[in-house]
């Protein structure tokens, strides 16, 4: 449940349809690993994660590609967490 309110924050605050964030947060949950295509569809709907995951990862956003297509990023780094987002 409280996964299911901060996706809905998000989705409010960035004025997107709340079912559009919970399908690519769920489709990377199942996967167990974010792909390119889900990346760009967090980011064409303005939710910076390649920005989050640089910061994770310590590494530029540029390599964030690289890391997504090596299938390093996992569903854990792509949890909601308090003020990730």
């Amino acid at each position: 449940n409280e996964t299911l309110v901060r996706l809905g924050d998000v989705a409010a605050g960035l004025s997107i349809p709340l079912n559009d964030l919970v399908y690519l947060y769920g489709t990377t949950m199942t996967q167990g690993q974010l792909f390119t295509q889900d990346l760009r569809q967090f980011q064409g709907r303005g939710i910076p994660l390649a920005d989050e995951l640089a910061k994770q990862f310590g590494v530029t956003k540029d390599k964030v590609g690289e890391l997504v297509t090596a299938g390093k990023v996992g569903f854990a780094e792509v949890t909601i967490r308090p003020c990730t987002l």
